[in-house]
């Protein structure tokens, strides 16, 4: 069958330039999606206590279509853990998109149920009745079917969202970071599937701070499973696209046609004869070309989640057929997918405010639409040519009338609503089978309007599967409370890394909070000479972690010989790498107790005015392997048992003119010995000489001879003096 269509679309993309609160919702997590939506942390990035475990759907190319298509309806699953010794477990999910901002969202509606986890995988996490505070004496013998209201009765979830520049900084104390937490009020969570909806709002909110973090704890004893399905943000605001027949500020347009690219960028604006409020319109007609099209549209970085409806206002002619595009993810025919399955139409030759339930046809593929993907929005409206002059030829039409009949839009307005309207009364109702006993439906379809439907509501999950995979406590930044909750000492780069949020937390009213970091698996602090205050006092009022392995002062003005009474082996055990340099304030002695700290690999004390020897307890640091004392003022004879540093390859004692003594007695990888008064005595390929007035090795006794010539000596005269003894 021949076609004249007619094509008219109008797409509409949001603008850089536009305020977060301009913006669309924000989707967290679409049923069947092996992660967060965009926007939303990575899920190596997600933080959580100990032995929360997080668990993604996931496809598998192996596997058959039919198989794939049901893990599409599959919920996400967090295992919560008892609260233990703690007050609560937690998991906090953090948006890494700058211009969002969840406190200006409205409400927010989430999909939740929770189920127990199985008696092995309790008995295996090391839960008992006693410990959960349940009437058995074996979880083996539990009967969580029978019993579920006892044990709801021991889970105690509840939900938040906050700010991190609030919890991390310092200027706030823990009451008032408390305050700013905004608990959500879904209440009790049952076994059944169900949507939860909090309002967001803050009575007496009077920060300028953005809240970027959503939490779940559980300060109950009961470990759950929660099922997490389709979950949004959402704004109350309404997007205008298009106005008074115009794009709305901020957006342009284009418009084109397929053979007839000479009218490209030609926007037709006039008002319909027969309109009394003579409004303007945008008008597109089909006359003499096959395809036109229109398009609202702008360039732009961020992207964002559907909205709950959207709304247009137009006057149609000829026109059969609507299409709704969201993006490049979904088309959707709303004749025959949206009006006529709920018995509505959209008139011909009359204005009328169409209003489109989104939200419906987003829940219908979830797997595809939860997401914060979308740029823009394409309406499209187009006529089968021969059913038209059919229909014009049943209503006695004359062949003049049929022959010239051209499909026209008059476009007026173009909505995004992210929160479905309230007041129906503004959208056209009228029935499309007026022999039909149910009226033309507009109102926002929920779950239970979807009965039978198979995206009704999540699949229920009772245990997990080999379609699933694990994020096992993806980052453990437990919000405990003191120090004695960190290890002795971190072992790999992660645990610095949630050590180093603890110890920040911990310290957050020390001026050296910001001064920490991980290099790997080692907690460091480093100091400049920017650093004005004092750091004595910070030391002495023990406000440094005892798991430090580097510290770096360098060039700090302030920084005196009190500065060696704090590093000792008791108050940091697991130091590795010892740095002060450039501080003139250091004009003592260095004390013998630094040869206490056993885990030293560097000691690099050059550039201040340290003075008197070198302390002969260095000798015992058997993991030393470098050693820079250079630039100081030391004196004395360098002590003999240097050589015992087995590991030591890189040694400097320079520019110390009163140092006294003989070259380490072993190659090194480099040495320094210029200006100093240390004689060559030993193996010197890679060093300087340090005084013309020492005699080259070669000109030296042999004293491994000497003192085996004096030892034979010795026994004979011994041996001589003993038979004189005995024979007398």
């Amino acid at each position: 069958m021949s076609k004249k269509s007619f094509i008219f679309a109008i797409f509409v993309g949001l603008i850089t330039t536009v305020l977060s609160s301009e913006l669309g919702n924000i989707s967290f997590y679409g049923r069947g999606q092996a992660s967060l939506a965009t926007h939303w942390c990575s899920v190596e990035s997600i933080r959580s206590s100990t032995g929360v475990h997080i668990y993604f759907p996931e496809e598998d190319e192996t596997q058959s279509i039919a198989t794939n298509n049901k893990i599409r309806n599959y919920p996400m699953i967090v295992y919560m853990p008892g609260k233990g010794n703690k007050n609560y477990s937690y998991i906090n999910f953090s948006i890494t998109n700058q211009s969002a901002d969840l406190l200006e969202s409205s409400k927010i509606k989430a999909e939740l149920r929770i189920s127990a986890p199985s008696a092995k995988d309790l008995i295996d996490e090391g839960y008992t009745c006693e410990s959960i505070g349940l009437t058995c004496t074996n979880l083996t013998d539990y009967n969580f079917s029978k019993n579920e209201k006892e044990w709801l009765s021991k889970v105690d979830l509840r939900f938040y969202i906050e700010s991190d520049d609030i919890r991390s900084d310092p200027q706030y104390d823990d009451e008032e970071v408390e305050y700013f937490r905004l608990q959500l009020s879904f209440g009790k969570l049952s076994t059944s599937w169900k949507e939860y909806v909090s309002q967001i709002s803050f009575e007496e909110y009077f920060e300028d701070l953005p809240y970027r973090e959503y939490l779940i704890r559980n300060y109950g004893s009961m470990p759950v499973n929660v099922h997490i399905g389709n979950t949004f943000f959402l704004k109350s605001r309404v997007i205008p696209l298009l106005t008074n027949g115009a794009p709305a500020s901020g957006y342009s347009s284009y418009s084109w046609l397929i053979n007839g690219a000479d009218t490209m960028g030609i926007d037709t604006n006039d008002v319909y004869p027969d309109d009394n409020e003579k409004k303007i319109a945008l008008i597109y007609s089909a006359v003499n070309k096959n395809d036109y099209a229109y398009y609202v549209h702008n360039s732009y970085s961020d992207t964002y989640g559907p909205p709950e409806a959207i709304s247009f206002r137009i006057r149609s002619f000829f026109v059969n057929n609507f299409k709704l595009k969201i993006d490049n993810i979904k088309e959707f025919n709303l004749t025959t997918e949206y009006s006529i399955p709920r018995n509505c139409k959209i008139p011909n030759e009359e204005e009328v405010e169409i209003l489109v339930d989104v939200r419906s046809l987003i829940y219908a593929d979830s797997y595809h639409m939860v997401n914060n993907d979308i740029t823009g929005f394409l309406i499209q409206a187009y006529t089968d040519n021969d059913h038209v002059k059919d229909k014009l030829v049943k209503q006695n039409k004359d062949e003049d009338y049929i022959n010239s009949n051209t499909s026209k839009v008059y476009f007026y307005s173009f909505n995004l609503h992210n929160t479905y309207p309230t007041n129906l009364k503004p959208y056209t109702v009228v029935k499309y089978d007026s022999n039909l006993s149910n009226d033309c439906d507009i109102s926002m379809h929920d779950h239970a309007d979807w009965k039978g439907e198979s995206y009704q509501w999540p699949t229920v999950i009772s245990s997990v599967d080999k379609y699933y995979k694990l994020i096992v406590n993806a980052i453990d930044d437990s919000e405990l409370n003191s120090e004695n909750d960190l290890p002795d000492i971190f072992t790999t780069a992660n645990e610095c890394e949630n050590g180093l949020r603890l110890i920040k937390r911990l310290y957050k009213t020390s001026t050296l909070r910001d001064k920490y970091s991980c290099d790997k698996e080692k907690l460091k602090l480093t100091v400049g000479k920017k650093f004005r205050e004092d750091i004595i006092s910070e030391l002495d009022a023990g406000k440094v972690p005892e798991q430090l392995s580097i510290i770096s002062l360098t060039s700090i003005s302030r920084l005196n010989c009190s500065i060696f009474d704090y590093i000792n082996i008791e108050r940091f055990p697991y130091l590795k790498i010892l740095q002060i340099t450039n501080s003139e304030g250091l004009n003592c002695e260095i004390p013998d107790h630094i040869g206490k700290l056993k885990n030293l690999q560097t000691i690099d004390l050059k550039h201040n005015k340290l003075t008197g020897t070198i302390p002969e307890s260095i000798g015992n640091l058997e993991n030393l392997e470098i050693l820079d004392l250079s630039y100081n003022e030391l004196k004395g004879e360098m002590p003999i048992n240097l050589n015992n540093l087995k590991n030591l390859k890189q040694f400097d004692v320079s520019i110390n003119d009163e140092l006294e003594g003989e070259v380490l007695e072993k190659t090194l990888e480099s040495c320094n010995y210029l200006n100093t008064t240390i004689c060559h005595y030993a193996n010197t390929e890679y060093c300087y000489n340090g005084s013309d007035e020492c005699p080259e090795s070669t000109d030296l006794p042999n004293f491994s001879i000497l003192n085996y010539q004096i030892s034979f000596t010795l026994n004979l005269t011994i041996s001589f003096i003993l038979c004189l003894y005995i024979f007398n």
